[in-house]
């Protein structure tokens, strides 16, 4: 089966091709090998994240009672598993905390409020926001 790719850069190609030959593979060999390391590049950066993800959501749970009693109505911020940031708007979270969101790879963002949670969640440099009911 041929495929036929669109957008290479010819230079970085030409390149690919040529060290390709020096290491005795057929170019189909060399990208076929190229395409498995980047997947797996990315499924494991994608696995670091998804346990980035449960580690904040287990610590919310955790210290949820003490976050009511102490920042009732307040906007958190947790990575790496620890409470990083409170602040009275999810604004104000964001702005004066720019550092966390560049750091971590997730950021469980939350106002603190009895009812259903309201989550926003970094994630490289997107925001996405969703409900979730307890």
């Amino acid at each position: 089966m041929g495929v036929y790719i669109r957008g290479v850069d010819e230079k970085v190609y030409r390149e690919f091709k040529a060290e390709s030959v020096r290491r005795g593979l057929k170019i189909g060999e060399a990208v076929t090998e190229a395409l498995k390391i980047w997947l797996n590049k990315h499924r494991k950066e994608e696995d670091s994240i998804d346990i980035a993800r449960k580690i904040n959501n287990a610590t919310y749970r955790m210290i949820k009672g003490k976050l009511l009693r102490d920042h009732l109505g307040k906007w958190i911020a947790i990575a790496d598993g620890r409470l990083m940031a409170v602040a009275d708007s999810l604004e104000q979270l964001c702005k004066e905390n720019k550092e966390i969101f560049e750091k971590y790879d997730h950021v469980l963002v939350d106002q603190v409020t009895p009812e259903e949670r309201r989550i926003v969640r970094w994630r490289g440099r997107s925001l996405k926001i969703y409900r979730e009911k307890h």
